[in-house]
Parts: structure tokens; sequence; C-alpha cells
């Protein structure tokens, strides 16, 4: 188990989300969290809303 990182200041339970990028090992977190949205990436993951993500998946 992965300690949780302290990322989102203004909202620390937003943090354990992040837990998963390292865990699972994530490309993409798909949240509509604000907090989450403003600091656009972690690790190797890029934090997108829906509508960036149906983007992207679209493109592909």
């Amino acid at each position: 188990m992965h300690s949780v990182p302290k990322v989102i200041l203004e909202d620390p339970d937003d943090d354990v989300g992040l837990t998963t990028v390292i865990s699972g090992k994530a490309e993409y977190i798909v949240s509509g969290d604000k907090h989450l949205l403003k600091i656009a990436c972690y690790e190797k993951a890029q934090i997108v809303s829906v509508n960036q993500f149906i983007q992207i998946v679209a493109k592909l």
C-alpha cells in the first residue's frame, strides 16, 4: 500500500484519489473536481474532464 501524497492542500481528501495513479499506473484521471483539474498532471497521468477524455478517446 502506498502512502497518501500531500498534493491538494485545499482539499486533502482529493489526495486519496491520486494514490490510484501510483498503484494503478494510470495514464489518465477523469474528474470533475476543480482541485484535481487545476493540477492537470500527477506523476505521468493527465488529469482531464469528462469532455476532454471523450475528445482524447475519439482521436484513437
